[in-house]
């Protein structure tokens, strides 16, 4: 059985290194909208800033489907991480936090 590293990537043209860096970029940015997040919450409450994530998480999970380069898959991994600090860690923290 061959290491699934060796195909990572390979359906979008991607070599396996470009994929992990492309992955990489996808968490930095994640990690760098963290505190923007945070603002969000603040500023619309956790309710929409958790809608609004899951709509794109959504989005996000049909998308690769339809984009087919590896730009494309730099937009979905950048567009997941987003969707991630909308709904989980700090703004779940929040939600949770608030039900007492």
């Amino acid at each position: 059985m061959p290491h699934p590293r060796g195909r990572a990537g390979r359906g979008c043209g991607a070599e396996p290194d470009r994929h992990f860096c492309i992955q990489s970029l996808g968490l930095f940015f994640g990690g760098a909208l963290a505190p923007l997040a945070g603002r969000w919450t603040d500023q619309f409450g956790r309710r929409v800033v958790m809608t609004v994530g899951s709509l794109e998480a959504g989005i996000v999970l049909i998308l690769p489907f339809f984009l087919m380069s590896p730009y494309g898959l730099f937009v979905a991994m950048l567009l997941a991480e987003a969707a991630a600090m909308c709904v989980l860690y700090n703004v779940a923290f929040a939600a949770v936090a608030g039900w007492t």
